[in-house]
């Protein structure tokens, strides 16, 4: 078996995924996590599918249904199946409400290549099912989902697993919803902002961290900002302000947000002298996006 064994500096499952990615050489990519396991025959089956499939199309996702299991403490080798997950019918309108795929799914590394991998900015998870809406608004035509029908996956689920967004659903869909402006409306993500702003000492350790590790990372300096704007603990407007303009000079007008950091960096001078100055960036801003104005009332009120 040829296998290459790459070590680098525990950055998290995105960063290692992405350097496992990037170092293959095959036209075809299945991530597998460490710790849970996939049938031969996914391989066999998805190679059947393939050898159907015309070889120039590029959007091809092909995954099997989800065994979810834990090992028995008592019985070396012993599994017991916790949960099962058929995988459900793609709808492209339903990806934003709710992940569709796991992880181990068989793609194109053409595919992972076109939207510059995983998000690093996901310290709290969901980094698939973002991958997975990422890929699919980047094709004209969507994902094609080819679903063996057969429980090849073999998911080892552990206690505490993804439990900070069980416990924080609503926040961590605020900073989802973020990510990608333009698939919800805009006053869900002006209420977003608040949310990740008032539950911002939840994040606070996390997102320094990350910062440091990926200084580059537009987003995690928007929640920064939004941590230091609200917070009752740690609230420094002077500091939101830095991280709003950090987020300004990396954001991308690819993915349509770039508003948000102008927009917040001006709402954090409320109740200052400066937001008379700020009002008129807010005017430009409105001038510039007029969908920009209803919304911001419904939310801040009529203030601008």
């Amino acid at each position: 078996m040829n296998l290459t064994v790459m070590f680098q500096s525990n950055g998290g499952l995105t960063s290692a995924r992405n350097s496992g990615i990037s170092q293959s050489q095959g036209e075809w990519i299945l991530p597998l996590d460490a710790d849970d396991t996939i049938s031969s025959g996914f391989l066999s089956r998805s190679y059947d599918i393939i050898s159907q499939l015309d070889r120039k199309k590029n959007n091809t996702i092909i995954i099997s249904d989800l065994n979810g299991f834990v090992e028995d403490t008592k019985v070396e080798g012993l599994k017991q199946t916790l949960m099962s997950w058929p995988i459900p019918a793609w709808d492209r309108k339903v990806i934003t409400k709710k992940n569709l795929l796991h992880c181990s799914a068989l793609y194109k590394k053409d595919l992972w290549s076109s939207i510059g991998g995983y998000d690093n900015s996901l310290w709290f998870g969901w980094e698939d099912w973002d991958y997975w809406l990422r890929l699919d608004r980047s094709l004209p035509q969507g994902l094609d989902i080819h679903v063996v029908k057969d429980e090849l996956f073999n998911y080892r689920m552990k206690p505490g697993m993804h439990s900070f967004c069980k416990d924080n659903n609503q926040l961590c869909f605020s900073m989802f919803m973020t990510l990608h402006p333009n698939e919800y409306s805009i006053e869900d993500v002006l209420r977003a902002h608040k949310t990740i702003g008032m539950e911002g000492d939840k994040i606070m350790l996390p997102l320094l961290r990350v910062a440091k590790h990926y200084p580059n990372l537009p987003y995690v300096h928007l929640w920064l900002g939004l941590v230091h704007e609200y917070s009752k603990s740690t609230k420094d407007i002077d500091q939101a302000r830095q991280e709003y303009d950090k987020s300004i000079e990396l954001s991308s007008t690819s993915d349509g947000g770039e508003w948000q950091p102008l927009i917040l960096r001006s709402l954090a001078d409320r109740g200052s002298k400066r937001f008379i100055h700020s009002k008129l960036d807010i005017a430009a801003q409105f001038t510039k996006q007029p969908s920009l104005i209803q919304p911001m009332k419904n939310v801040y009120g009529d203030i601008f």
